[in-house]
């Protein structure tokens, strides 16, 4: 069997580490901007949550990436 058929409803998430490694910033740094309001995410029961499209848009315009 190939890949599975991604669901475009669906949206690509990352999980705070992984988001830290795009921004270029520690894991902790992810969630202290995130719960006062500069990283747009959500949670997934316990994990904090971000998309992938605008965790990537906001490393280019702050990165140049």
């Amino acid at each position: 069997m190939g890949e599975p058929t991604r669901d475009p409803y669906i949206p690509d998430l990352l999980s705070a580490a992984e988001a830290a490694d795009i921004l270029k910033l520690t894991r902790q740094g992810v969630h202290k901007r995130w719960a006062t309001g500069q990283l747009p995410g959500t949670t997934a029961g316990q994990a904090v949550v971000f998309r992938r499209e605008l965790i990537e848009a906001i490393a280019k315009a702050e990165l140049g990436d």
